[in-house]
Protein backbone atom coordinates (compact mmCIF):
# COMPACT_ATOMS: atom_id res chain seq x y z
CA UNK A 1 0.00 0.00 0.00
CA UNK A 2 1.40 3.27 -0.75
CA UNK A 3 1.56 5.72 1.72
CA UNK A 4 2.39 10.28 1.46
CA UNK A 5 4.72 12.23 3.52
CA UNK A 6 3.92 16.40 3.31
CA UNK A 7 6.70 18.44 3.22
CA UNK A 8 6.13 21.28 5.68
CA UNK A 9 8.50 23.63 3.42
CA UNK A 10 6.36 23.69 0.85
CA UNK A 11 3.61 25.17 3.77
CA UNK A 12 2.34 28.67 3.93
CA UNK A 13 4.41 29.98 7.06
CA UNK A 14 1.17 32.41 7.68
CA UNK A 15 -1.43 29.68 7.79
CA UNK A 16 0.67 27.10 9.56
CA UNK A 17 -2.25 26.23 12.51
CA UNK A 18 -5.04 25.77 10.39
CA UNK A 19 -2.75 23.77 7.55
CA UNK A 20 -1.43 21.62 10.41
CA UNK A 21 -4.87 20.42 10.98
CA UNK A 22 -5.38 19.42 7.98
CA UNK A 23 -2.36 17.73 6.98
CA UNK A 24 -2.84 15.72 10.15
CA UNK A 25 -6.10 14.13 9.20
CA UNK A 26 -4.49 13.55 5.63
CA UNK A 27 -0.78 12.33 5.42
CA UNK A 28 1.06 9.11 6.97
CA UNK A 29 4.38 11.57 8.01
CA UNK A 30 5.15 14.80 8.31
CA UNK A 31 8.69 15.57 5.94
CA UNK A 32 10.73 18.30 7.70
CA UNK A 33 13.91 19.43 5.46
CA UNK A 34 16.54 20.89 8.13
CA UNK A 35 19.05 22.94 5.51
CA UNK A 36 22.38 24.80 7.04
CA UNK A 37 22.94 27.27 3.83
CA UNK A 38 26.28 25.52 3.47
CA UNK A 39 25.37 21.70 2.42
CA UNK A 40 22.70 23.39 0.00
CA UNK A 41 22.36 27.33 -0.96
CA UNK A 42 18.93 27.26 1.04
CA UNK A 43 17.71 27.82 4.46
CA UNK A 44 14.32 26.14 5.60
CA UNK A 45 12.92 24.67 8.58
CA UNK A 46 14.71 24.44 12.32
CA UNK A 47 14.95 22.28 15.17
CA UNK A 48 12.79 25.16 16.91
CA UNK A 49 10.51 24.37 14.45
CA UNK A 50 10.55 20.38 14.78
CA UNK A 51 10.35 20.79 18.42
CA UNK A 52 7.03 23.01 17.80
CA UNK A 53 5.05 20.61 15.15
CA UNK A 54 5.88 17.90 17.68
CA UNK A 55 3.31 18.90 20.33
CA UNK A 56 0.56 19.55 17.35
CA UNK A 57 1.56 16.71 15.13
CA UNK A 58 -0.47 13.05 15.57
CA UNK A 59 1.22 11.32 12.53
CA UNK A 60 5.28 10.81 12.83
CA UNK A 61 7.81 13.22 11.64
CA UNK A 62 10.76 12.43 9.82
CA UNK A 63 13.39 14.57 9.29
CA UNK A 64 15.65 15.01 6.18
CA UNK A 65 19.61 16.59 7.31
CA UNK A 66 20.58 18.08 4.66
CA UNK A 67 23.62 19.74 6.79
CA UNK A 68 27.70 19.44 6.62
CA UNK A 69 27.38 18.61 10.44
CA UNK A 70 24.18 16.63 10.92
CA UNK A 71 25.86 15.09 13.62
CA UNK A 72 25.27 18.20 15.67
CA UNK A 73 21.82 17.86 15.52
CA UNK A 74 21.36 14.25 16.60
CA UNK A 75 20.72 14.31 20.16
CA UNK A 76 18.42 17.34 20.16
CA UNK A 77 16.09 15.25 17.34
CA UNK A 78 16.55 12.03 19.56
CA UNK A 79 15.12 14.27 22.65
CA UNK A 80 12.11 15.59 20.52
CA UNK A 81 11.43 11.88 19.56
CA UNK A 82 11.56 12.39 15.71
CA UNK A 83 10.03 9.36 13.69
CA UNK A 84 13.03 9.03 11.18
CA UNK A 85 16.28 10.97 10.68
CA UNK A 86 17.44 10.49 7.36
CA UNK A 87 21.21 11.37 5.99
CA UNK A 88 23.14 12.24 2.95
CA UNK A 89 26.00 9.70 2.99
CA UNK A 90 29.03 12.39 2.39
CA UNK A 91 28.40 13.91 5.11
CA UNK A 92 28.39 10.96 7.83
CA UNK A 93 30.89 8.57 5.69
CA UNK A 94 33.53 9.07 8.61
CA UNK A 95 32.06 7.76 11.21
CA UNK A 96 28.45 6.09 9.32
CA UNK A 97 28.47 3.13 11.60
CA UNK A 98 29.18 4.89 14.57
CA UNK A 99 25.80 7.77 14.49
CA UNK A 100 23.68 4.85 12.40
CA UNK A 101 23.62 2.84 15.75
CA UNK A 102 23.55 5.96 17.76
CA UNK A 103 20.11 6.90 16.33
CA UNK A 104 18.87 3.30 16.15
CA UNK A 105 19.95 2.79 19.55
CA UNK A 106 17.93 5.74 20.39
CA UNK A 107 14.51 3.95 18.93
CA UNK A 108 14.38 6.38 16.22
CA UNK A 109 14.76 4.88 12.40
CA UNK A 110 17.24 5.80 9.96
CA UNK A 111 16.83 6.77 6.55
CA UNK A 112 19.49 7.47 3.80
CA UNK A 113 18.76 10.74 1.60
CA UNK A 114 20.03 9.82 -1.64
CA UNK A 115 20.82 13.12 -4.31
CA UNK A 116 20.55 12.34 -7.74
CA UNK A 117 24.39 11.78 -8.58
CA UNK A 118 24.92 9.88 -5.63
CA UNK A 119 26.33 6.03 -6.05
CA UNK A 120 23.51 3.39 -4.63
CA UNK A 121 26.68 0.93 -4.56
CA UNK A 122 28.08 3.57 -1.87
CA UNK A 123 25.51 2.71 0.39
CA UNK A 124 25.04 -1.22 0.10
CA UNK A 125 27.21 -1.73 3.17
CA UNK A 126 24.68 0.19 5.37
CA UNK A 127 21.63 -1.04 3.74
CA UNK A 128 21.08 -4.02 6.20
CA UNK A 129 20.30 -0.99 9.18
CA UNK A 130 18.71 1.53 7.46
CA UNK A 131 14.51 1.94 7.53
CA UNK A 132 14.20 4.23 4.70
CA UNK A 133 15.85 5.42 1.39
CA UNK A 134 14.76 8.77 0.00
CA UNK A 135 15.43 8.93 -4.09
CA UNK A 136 16.03 12.45 -4.59
CA UNK A 137 14.54 12.94 -8.49
CA UNK A 138 15.34 16.66 -8.05
CA UNK A 139 18.52 18.72 -7.14
CA UNK A 140 17.98 19.13 -3.01
CA UNK A 141 17.61 22.47 -1.91
CA UNK A 142 14.47 23.86 -3.40
CA UNK A 143 10.84 22.53 -4.37
CA UNK A 144 9.43 22.98 -7.12
CA UNK A 145 12.08 21.28 -9.89
CA UNK A 146 11.36 18.57 -12.39
CA UNK A 147 12.30 15.13 -12.13
CA UNK A 148 15.49 14.07 -13.00
CA UNK A 149 14.84 11.41 -15.58
CA UNK A 150 18.63 9.40 -14.91
CA UNK A 151 17.21 8.74 -11.04
CA UNK A 152 14.48 6.34 -12.59
CA UNK A 153 16.80 3.10 -12.60
CA UNK A 154 17.95 3.96 -9.39
CA UNK A 155 14.73 3.58 -8.24
CA UNK A 156 14.61 0.43 -9.66
CA UNK A 157 18.48 -0.54 -8.43
CA UNK A 158 17.09 0.07 -4.75
CA UNK A 159 13.95 -1.88 -5.28
CA UNK A 160 15.88 -5.03 -6.92
CA UNK A 161 17.93 -5.08 -4.23
CA UNK A 162 15.64 -4.79 -1.11
CA UNK A 163 13.74 -7.81 -3.03
CA UNK A 164 17.24 -10.03 -3.39
CA UNK A 165 18.00 -9.77 0.12
CA UNK A 166 15.44 -9.28 1.96
CA UNK A 167 15.99 -5.89 3.39
CA UNK A 168 13.46 -4.03 5.19
CA UNK A 169 13.52 -0.46 4.15
CA UNK A 170 10.80 1.64 2.79
CA UNK A 171 11.62 3.61 -0.81
CA UNK A 172 10.37 6.98 -0.76
CA UNK A 173 10.64 9.56 -3.42
CA UNK A 174 11.48 13.47 -3.17
CA UNK A 175 11.05 15.75 -5.53
CA UNK A 176 8.31 15.82 -9.10
CA UNK A 177 5.81 14.13 -7.15
CA UNK A 178 3.05 14.93 -9.55
CA UNK A 179 0.08 13.22 -11.76
CA UNK A 180 2.28 12.82 -14.57
CA UNK A 181 5.23 11.25 -12.81
CA UNK A 182 3.90 9.35 -9.95
CA UNK A 183 2.75 6.18 -12.12
CA UNK A 184 6.37 6.40 -13.27
CA UNK A 185 7.81 6.21 -9.81
CA UNK A 186 5.26 3.33 -8.71
CA UNK A 187 6.54 0.93 -11.84
CA UNK A 188 10.14 1.29 -10.30
CA UNK A 189 9.35 0.46 -7.24
CA UNK A 190 8.55 3.69 -5.03
CA UNK A 191 6.50 3.12 -2.12
CA UNK A 192 5.78 6.59 0.00
CA UNK A 193 5.61 9.78 -1.94
CA UNK A 194 6.88 13.24 -0.71
CA UNK A 195 4.31 16.04 -1.53
CA UNK A 196 5.37 19.50 -1.62
CA UNK A 197 4.23 22.13 -4.22
CA UNK A 198 1.92 19.70 -6.27
CA UNK A 199 -0.24 19.42 -2.84
CA UNK A 200 0.28 22.90 -1.57
CA UNK A 201 -1.00 24.56 -4.79
CA UNK A 202 -4.40 23.14 -4.19
CA UNK A 203 -6.62 26.00 -2.52
CA UNK A 204 -8.22 23.48 -0.91
CA UNK A 205 -5.64 20.66 0.88
CA UNK A 206 -8.20 18.01 1.26
CA UNK A 207 -9.40 18.26 -2.52
CA UNK A 208 -5.77 17.86 -2.83
CA UNK A 209 -5.10 15.11 -0.71
CA UNK A 210 -8.51 13.30 -2.39
CA UNK A 211 -7.70 13.35 -5.64
CA UNK A 212 -3.78 12.61 -5.10
CA UNK A 213 -4.39 9.52 -3.03
CA UNK A 214 -7.37 8.93 -5.69
CA UNK A 215 -4.86 8.82 -8.67
CA UNK A 216 -1.95 6.97 -6.61
CA UNK A 217 -4.04 4.40 -5.55
CA UNK A 218 -7.02 3.64 -8.09
CA UNK A 219 -4.31 0.96 -9.92
CA UNK A 220 -4.16 -0.90 -6.57
CA UNK A 221 -8.00 -1.58 -6.33
CA UNK A 222 -8.33 -2.38 -9.92
CA UNK A 223 -5.93 -5.03 -9.79
CA UNK A 224 -6.43 -8.34 -8.73
CA UNK A 225 -4.09 -10.08 -5.76
CA UNK A 226 -3.78 -13.70 -4.48
CA UNK A 227 -2.74 -14.30 -0.77
CA UNK A 228 0.59 -15.93 -0.95
CA UNK A 229 1.95 -17.95 2.06
CA UNK A 230 4.84 -19.88 2.66
CA UNK A 231 4.12 -22.00 6.03
CA UNK A 232 7.64 -22.82 7.23
CA UNK A 233 8.90 -24.93 9.92
CA UNK A 234 10.19 -21.67 11.84
CA UNK A 235 8.15 -18.81 10.30
CA UNK A 236 5.44 -18.06 8.05
CA UNK A 237 5.40 -15.57 5.45
CA UNK A 238 2.30 -13.75 4.15
CA UNK A 239 2.32 -11.95 0.57
CA UNK A 240 0.25 -9.92 -1.88
CA UNK A 241 1.14 -11.53 -4.97
CA UNK A 242 -0.54 -9.80 -8.55
CA UNK A 243 -0.31 -11.22 -12.13
CA UNK A 244 3.27 -9.72 -13.18
CA UNK A 245 4.79 -11.69 -9.80
CA UNK A 246 5.56 -8.44 -7.48
CA UNK A 247 5.22 -9.04 -4.03
CA UNK A 248 3.24 -6.37 -1.81
CA UNK A 249 2.35 -6.19 2.12
CA UNK A 250 4.85 -8.83 3.33
CA UNK A 251 4.29 -10.27 6.95
CA UNK A 252 6.06 -12.97 8.78
CA UNK A 253 5.04 -14.61 12.03
CA UNK A 254 6.74 -17.12 14.00
CA UNK A 255 5.22 -20.43 13.07
CA UNK A 256 4.48 -21.43 16.58
CA UNK A 257 2.67 -18.92 16.88
CA UNK A 258 -0.39 -19.76 14.56
CA UNK A 259 -0.54 -23.55 14.47
CA UNK A 260 -3.21 -23.40 17.04
CA UNK A 261 -5.77 -21.87 14.94
CA UNK A 262 -4.25 -21.12 11.12
CA UNK A 263 -7.52 -19.78 10.18
CA UNK A 264 -7.60 -17.44 12.58
CA UNK A 265 -4.07 -16.36 11.40
CA UNK A 266 -5.13 -16.06 7.59
CA UNK A 267 -8.50 -14.12 7.94
CA UNK A 268 -6.06 -11.26 10.01
CA UNK A 269 -4.06 -11.13 7.48
CA UNK A 270 -7.25 -11.25 4.74
CA UNK A 271 -8.98 -8.69 7.05
CA UNK A 272 -5.75 -5.89 7.20
CA UNK A 273 -5.38 -5.96 3.41
CA UNK A 274 -9.11 -6.80 2.08
CA UNK A 275 -10.17 -3.06 1.98
CA UNK A 276 -7.46 -1.71 -0.08
CA UNK A 277 -6.82 -4.89 -2.73
CA UNK A 278 -8.98 -6.94 -4.50
CA UNK A 279 -8.24 -10.59 -3.19
CA UNK A 280 -9.04 -13.44 -5.47
CA UNK A 281 -7.70 -16.64 -4.21
CA UNK A 282 -5.26 -17.99 -1.30
CA UNK A 283 -2.52 -20.19 -1.78
CA UNK A 284 -0.64 -21.69 1.16
CA UNK A 285 2.90 -23.97 0.11
CA UNK A 286 3.10 -26.29 3.30
CA UNK A 287 6.48 -28.09 4.54
CA UNK A 288 4.59 -31.79 4.38
CA UNK A 289 2.07 -33.85 2.06
CA UNK A 290 -1.39 -32.12 1.25
CA UNK A 291 -4.04 -32.84 -1.15
CA UNK A 292 -4.75 -30.56 -3.64
CA UNK A 293 -8.11 -31.38 -4.37
CA UNK A 294 -9.55 -32.19 -1.47
CA UNK A 295 -7.14 -29.51 0.98
CA UNK A 296 -6.38 -32.31 3.50
CA UNK A 297 -3.11 -31.30 5.05
CA UNK A 298 -2.10 -34.91 5.43
CA UNK A 299 1.99 -34.83 7.27
CA UNK A 300 3.67 -32.01 8.68
CA UNK A 301 6.52 -33.77 10.50
CA UNK A 302 7.72 -30.63 12.24
CA UNK A 303 4.11 -29.08 12.81
CA UNK A 304 1.78 -31.32 13.31
CA UNK A 305 -0.76 -29.20 14.42
CA UNK A 306 -1.15 -28.25 10.92
CA UNK A 307 -2.28 -31.43 9.99
CA UNK A 308 -6.57 -31.88 9.28
CA UNK A 309 -9.26 -32.69 6.92
CA UNK A 310 -11.76 -29.92 6.91
CA UNK A 311 -10.46 -26.54 7.91
CA UNK A 312 -9.33 -25.26 5.10
CA UNK A 313 -12.37 -25.99 3.32
CA UNK A 314 -14.32 -24.33 6.27
CA UNK A 315 -11.59 -21.45 5.73
CA UNK A 316 -12.78 -20.74 2.33
CA UNK A 317 -16.02 -20.44 2.45
CA UNK A 318 -15.66 -18.51 6.07
CA UNK A 319 -14.00 -15.87 3.36
CA UNK A 320 -15.44 -16.85 0.01
CA UNK A 321 -12.70 -17.03 -1.65
CA UNK A 322 -10.87 -20.41 -3.05
CA UNK A 323 -7.86 -21.93 -1.71
CA UNK A 324 -5.20 -24.05 -3.50
CA UNK A 325 -2.48 -26.06 -1.71
CA UNK A 326 0.58 -27.48 -2.61
CA UNK A 327 4.31 -28.99 -0.91
CA UNK A 328 6.42 -25.59 -0.03
CA UNK A 329 8.78 -27.16 -2.88
CA UNK A 330 5.94 -26.94 -5.93
CA UNK A 331 5.59 -23.52 -5.30
CA UNK A 332 9.10 -22.53 -5.05
CA UNK A 333 9.58 -24.32 -8.15
CA UNK A 334 6.57 -22.63 -10.13
CA UNK A 335 8.55 -19.19 -8.80
CA UNK A 336 12.07 -20.20 -9.79
CA UNK A 337 10.02 -21.58 -13.70
CA UNK A 338 8.63 -18.18 -14.03
CA UNK A 339 12.24 -16.21 -12.69
CA UNK A 340 14.47 -18.24 -15.22
CA UNK A 341 12.13 -17.76 -18.01
CA UNK A 342 11.58 -21.04 -18.46
CA UNK A 343 7.63 -20.95 -18.85
CA UNK A 344 7.67 -22.24 -22.39
CA UNK A 345 9.24 -25.35 -21.48
CA UNK A 346 6.65 -28.45 -21.12
CA UNK A 347 9.02 -30.45 -18.29
CA UNK A 348 11.44 -30.06 -15.90
CA UNK A 349 12.85 -31.11 -12.78
CA UNK A 350 13.49 -29.17 -9.92
CA UNK A 351 16.13 -30.10 -7.14
CA UNK A 352 16.56 -28.35 -3.96
CA UNK A 353 19.47 -28.37 -1.68
CA UNK A 354 18.67 -27.28 1.85
CA UNK A 355 17.85 -28.16 5.22
CA UNK A 356 16.81 -31.33 3.44
CA UNK A 357 16.75 -32.40 -0.10
CA UNK A 358 13.01 -31.13 -2.01
CA UNK A 359 12.30 -31.81 -5.13
CA UNK A 360 9.41 -30.87 -7.68
CA UNK A 361 8.52 -32.29 -10.81
CA UNK A 362 6.55 -30.75 -13.66
CA UNK A 363 5.46 -32.66 -16.75
CA UNK A 364 3.53 -30.91 -20.06
CA UNK A 365 3.35 -27.65 -18.25
CA UNK A 366 1.50 -29.89 -14.98
CA UNK A 367 3.04 -30.27 -11.88
CA UNK A 368 2.92 -33.55 -10.55
CA UNK A 369 1.73 -33.72 -7.19
CA UNK A 370 0.71 -38.17 -6.90
CA UNK A 371 -2.36 -39.42 -5.37
CA UNK A 372 -2.03 -38.03 -2.12
CA UNK A 373 0.04 -35.10 -2.80
CA UNK A 374 3.37 -36.84 -2.25
CA UNK A 375 5.26 -37.10 -5.45
CA UNK A 376 8.47 -35.91 -5.98
CA UNK A 377 9.90 -36.68 -2.56
CA UNK A 378 13.49 -38.44 -3.90
CA UNK A 379 15.17 -36.72 -1.10
CA UNK A 380 13.20 -40.14 0.62
CA UNK A 381 13.78 -42.78 -1.70
CA UNK A 382 15.94 -45.59 0.35
CA UNK A 383 19.53 -46.15 -0.98
CA UNK A 384 21.48 -49.54 -0.57
CA UNK A 385 24.49 -47.21 0.99
CA UNK A 386 22.93 -45.55 3.79
CA UNK A 387 22.40 -46.79 7.19
CA UNK A 388 21.18 -43.62 9.01
CA UNK A 389 18.07 -42.29 10.03
CA UNK A 390 16.73 -40.19 8.64
CA UNK A 391 14.47 -36.70 9.94
CA UNK A 392 11.17 -38.64 8.35
CA UNK A 393 11.82 -41.99 10.33
CA UNK A 394 12.92 -43.98 7.80
CA UNK A 395 16.30 -45.50 7.72
CA UNK A 396 18.64 -45.10 4.64
CA UNK A 397 17.09 -41.92 2.67
CA UNK A 398 19.45 -40.02 -0.12
CA UNK A 399 18.81 -37.04 2.49
CA UNK A 400 21.15 -38.93 4.75
CA UNK A 401 23.83 -38.85 1.96
CA UNK A 402 22.98 -35.52 0.79
CA UNK A 403 21.30 -32.88 1.95
CA UNK A 404 22.19 -29.63 4.44
CA UNK A 405 21.72 -31.79 7.50
CA UNK A 406 24.63 -33.97 6.25
CA UNK A 407 26.87 -31.03 4.99
CA UNK A 408 26.92 -29.88 8.73
CA UNK A 409 27.65 -33.07 10.14
CA UNK A 410 30.72 -32.79 7.91
CA UNK A 411 32.11 -29.96 8.62
CA UNK A 412 31.22 -30.71 12.39
CA UNK A 413 33.29 -33.54 12.54
CA UNK A 414 36.05 -33.16 9.97
CA UNK A 415 36.15 -29.21 9.25
CA UNK A 416 35.48 -27.76 12.39
CA UNK A 417 38.32 -25.31 12.23
CA UNK A 418 36.75 -23.97 8.89
CA UNK A 419 33.90 -21.25 8.84
CA UNK A 420 30.99 -22.98 7.36
CA UNK A 421 30.17 -20.79 4.29
CA UNK A 422 33.89 -21.56 3.16
CA UNK A 423 33.77 -24.91 3.14
CA UNK A 424 33.28 -25.60 -0.58
CA UNK A 425 36.05 -23.06 -1.09
CA UNK A 426 38.70 -24.76 0.67
CA UNK A 427 37.79 -28.69 0.79
CA UNK A 428 35.67 -29.06 -2.42
CA UNK A 429 38.41 -31.58 -3.68
CA UNK A 430 38.48 -33.07 -0.33
CA UNK A 431 37.10 -37.08 -0.67
CA UNK A 432 33.97 -36.46 1.66
CA UNK A 433 32.70 -33.57 0.01
CA UNK A 434 33.48 -34.88 -3.52
CA UNK A 435 31.57 -38.17 -2.11
CA UNK A 436 28.80 -35.24 -1.20
CA UNK A 437 28.49 -33.98 -4.62
CA UNK A 438 28.29 -37.39 -6.28
CA UNK A 439 25.59 -38.92 -4.01
CA UNK A 440 23.62 -35.15 -4.95
CA UNK A 441 24.69 -35.86 -8.64
CA UNK A 442 23.36 -39.70 -8.84
CA UNK A 443 19.73 -38.62 -7.23
CA UNK A 444 19.17 -36.41 -9.88
CA UNK A 445 20.57 -38.15 -12.64
CA UNK A 446 18.29 -41.14 -11.46
CA UNK A 447 15.32 -38.94 -11.68
CA UNK A 448 16.20 -37.76 -15.19
CA UNK A 449 16.68 -41.57 -16.44
CA UNK A 450 13.27 -42.00 -14.97
CA UNK A 451 10.91 -39.61 -16.37
CA UNK A 452 13.57 -38.57 -19.39
CA UNK A 453 13.24 -35.14 -18.40
CA UNK A 454 16.75 -32.83 -19.26
CA UNK A 455 15.82 -29.45 -18.55
CA UNK A 456 16.72 -29.03 -14.77
CA UNK A 457 16.42 -26.43 -11.47
CA UNK A 458 19.23 -26.90 -9.23
CA UNK A 459 19.13 -24.32 -6.24
CA UNK A 460 18.61 -24.14 -2.20
CA UNK A 461 20.55 -22.98 0.40
CA UNK A 462 23.64 -25.39 -0.09
CA UNK A 463 23.96 -24.79 -3.62
CA UNK A 464 23.87 -21.03 -3.36
CA UNK A 465 26.67 -21.13 -0.68
CA UNK A 466 30.11 -19.49 -2.08
CA UNK A 467 32.26 -21.52 -4.44
CA UNK A 468 29.58 -24.61 -4.58
CA UNK A 469 31.06 -26.70 -7.49
CA UNK A 470 28.64 -27.02 -10.32
CA UNK A 471 31.03 -27.76 -12.94
CA UNK A 472 31.67 -31.07 -10.55
CA UNK A 473 27.63 -31.77 -9.90
CA UNK A 474 27.14 -31.41 -14.17
CA UNK A 475 29.73 -33.42 -15.30
CA UNK A 476 28.76 -35.97 -12.52
CA UNK A 477 25.17 -35.95 -13.38
CA UNK A 478 26.27 -36.72 -17.52
CA UNK A 479 28.03 -39.43 -16.23
CA UNK A 480 25.31 -41.16 -14.44
CA UNK A 481 22.51 -40.26 -17.67
CA UNK A 482 21.52 -43.22 -19.85
CA UNK A 483 22.58 -42.60 -23.46
CA UNK A 484 24.37 -39.87 -26.00
CA UNK A 485 21.00 -37.69 -26.50
CA UNK A 486 20.12 -37.15 -22.80
CA UNK A 487 23.82 -36.22 -22.39
CA UNK A 488 23.55 -33.81 -25.22
CA UNK A 489 20.22 -32.35 -24.31
CA UNK A 490 20.58 -31.90 -20.78
CA UNK A 491 20.58 -28.28 -19.37
CA UNK A 492 20.70 -27.09 -15.56
CA UNK A 493 19.24 -23.27 -14.61
CA UNK A 494 20.30 -22.56 -11.37
CA UNK A 495 17.83 -20.90 -9.00
CA UNK A 496 18.92 -18.00 -6.31
CA UNK A 497 17.27 -17.96 -3.15
CA UNK A 498 15.39 -15.46 -1.73
CA UNK A 499 12.69 -15.50 1.24
CA UNK A 500 9.75 -14.23 -0.50
CA UNK A 501 10.29 -17.17 -3.75
CA UNK A 502 7.74 -19.16 -1.71
CA UNK A 503 4.98 -16.40 -1.71
CA UNK A 504 5.61 -15.01 -5.13
CA UNK A 505 5.35 -19.24 -6.53
CA UNK A 506 2.32 -19.87 -4.32
CA UNK A 507 1.29 -16.58 -6.31
CA UNK A 508 2.16 -17.77 -9.51
CA UNK A 509 0.29 -20.78 -9.70
CA UNK A 510 -2.98 -19.79 -8.48
CA UNK A 511 -3.47 -17.46 -11.11
CA UNK A 512 -2.71 -20.15 -13.39
CA UNK A 513 -5.67 -22.21 -11.31
CA UNK A 514 -7.27 -19.25 -12.04
CA UNK A 515 -7.00 -19.06 -15.27
CA UNK A 516 -7.93 -22.69 -15.83
CA UNK A 517 -4.31 -23.87 -16.56
CA UNK A 518 -3.75 -27.70 -14.97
Amino acid sequence: MYQFSTSMMCADPFELKQTIAIIDQNTDYYHIDIMDGHFVPNLTLSLDFVRSLKKHATKPIDVHLMVTDPESYVDELIEIGVHCISFHLSTIERYAFRIVNKVKDAGIKVGFAISPSARIEDHEILLPKIDKITLMTVEPGFAGQKMITEVLPKIKQVSALKKEFNYSYSIEIDGSNNFKTFDIYKECGAEIFILGTGLFNYSDLNQGYREIKDFVLKTETRKEYVVGMDIGGTFTRFGLVDKDGNIFEVKKIPTNELVDDLNAAVKNYVLSVKNTYSLVAIAMGFPGIVDPITLEVISVPNQRKLEGKDYLNRLSQELNLPIYVQKDTAFLFTHDIHSLHLENVPSVLGFYLGTGFGNAIQIDHRIITGDYGSAGEIGHIPMHQAHDVCGCGSVGCVETLTSGVKLKRIHEQHFADTPFEQLFTLHAENPLVKEFIHNFAMAIAIEINLLDVTQIIVGGGVVNMVDFPRTSLEQEIKGFLRNDVARATFNVSYATSALENGIIGAGIYAFSKLGGNS
